[in-house]
């Protein structure tokens, strides 16, 4: 009979565990949540080293104010350019008036040599056609005079230039272009006369759609009415412009004044 050799087998232990953090090291290491740090307590307080505040909006007043200046000198040089646009093109249009001049005295020549060369009388065809240069040429001449004065600051002088100019030739071709600066300087006078300023102004509208002081007219009448507090006049001329002239530069300053009112 065979009998099997006894083996010492050791005692079963079990696998070890992980620790459980002691509540020292679970005191003395911070803990996070996210991405946020929380801050550790060191003796039932708070550590000095994590302190947050909250954020402080640094702006003041004078940044506002800044905003403000800013905002008056863009309002500024936009006037600025719509006025040196309108002299731009007042003065095209100038150089228009003068080749048509040229033309004029050209053909003139023309028709006088030829009836010289068959025979016939010009004088008094050619006595009718010499005056009309002249006339247009005077006035320029005064034209030119009450741009200077107004430029000088005399403005009451120039007013009465101006409407010389108008009574001399009511139909020619500066008149529409007295009719706008004649509503401007009203506009400046001391004291100021906004009716007279409306009424070239509306002159201008009125007699000359066309032309090419319209859209600063159309503005300065929609600003002359916001001035007086007639808001619904104002807010009509300025959509007008807006939706007649959307390229001028007169439009796009309708359109911030529309929005004031």
């Amino acid at each position: 009979m065979v009998t099997a050799n006894a083996v010492a087998v050791p005692p079963y232990e079990p696998l070890p565990t992980s620790k459980p953090k002691s509540s020292q090291s679970a005191s003395s290491t911070p803990s996070y949540s996210g991405s946020t740090p929380t801050q550790p307590v060191v003796n039932g307080g708070t550590d000095p080293g994590f302190s947050y505040s909250a954020a402080v909006d640094n702006s003041t007043s004078s940044d506002v104010g800044i905003s403000w200046d800013v905002m008056s000198q863009v309002q500024q040089m936009q006037q600025e350019i719509l006025e040196l646009r309108g002299m731009v093109e007042e003065l095209k249009h100038q150089i228009d008036i003068m080749q048509k001049q040229e033309r004029e005295r050209y053909l003139d020549l023309d028709l006088r040599i030829n009836q010289l060369q068959a025979g016939g009388s010009s004088g008094s065809s050619s006595g009718k056609a010499a005056s009309a240069p002249r006339a247009k040429e005077d006035d320029k001449v005064l034209y030119d005079k009450a741009s200077q004065l107004r430029k000088e600051g005399k403005y009451d002088e120039a007013i009465s230039v101006l409407d010389q100019l108008l009574q001399q030739s009511p139909e020619g071709l500066y008149a529409p272009y007295s009719e706008y600066w004649l509503g401007e300087l009203y506009m400046v006078t001391d004291p100021v006369n906004l009716d007279e300023a409306k009424r070239h102004f509306i002159n201008l509208l009125a007699n000359y759609s066309d032309h090419v002081k319209v859209p600063d007219a159309m503005y300065k009448l929609g600003k002359l009415y916001a001035s007086k507090g007639e808001t619904s006049k104002a807010k009509s001329t300025l959509n007008e412009l807006i939706k007649r002239y959307p390229d001028k530069s007169a439009a796009k300053l309708a359109k911030d004044l529309a929005k004031t009112l």
